[in-house]
């Protein structure tokens, strides 16, 4: 069994929002999940043209096949661990 609970979130502007279950309460804890979103995506964009340098390949081998407003996008998951309690823990739960 796995002991988490996922939810994955696209790019606000590859998506319909009204086809998304409200999970946010407040519109700004949406608009921080984005902001974290942009930052891991413009880290990710980074570290792809390190590779490439380091493989001595064109800078934009990586980053041309991952652009932020193009299909198929990119997606950060949200994880969450509820506790288990003492008989949980000596079940079969993978927590991974």
């Amino acid at each position: 069994m796995d002991g988490k609970e996922g939810f994955k979130i696209r790019q606000s502007d590859l998506i319909n929002k009204d086809m998304l279950p409200n999970i946010f309460s407040h519109e700004e804890n949406f608009k921080l999940i984005e902001q974290f979103f942009r930052q891991c995506y413009d880290l990710c964009m980074r570290l792809f043209e390190y590779l490439a340098e380091i493989f001595q390949i064109d800078q934009d081998y990586f980053t041309s096949k991952h652009k932020w407003d193009k299909e198929p996008g990119a997606v950060v998951k949200l994880l969450h661990y509820p506790p288990i309690n003492q008989t949980e823990q000596n079940t079969n739960v993978t927590r991974a």
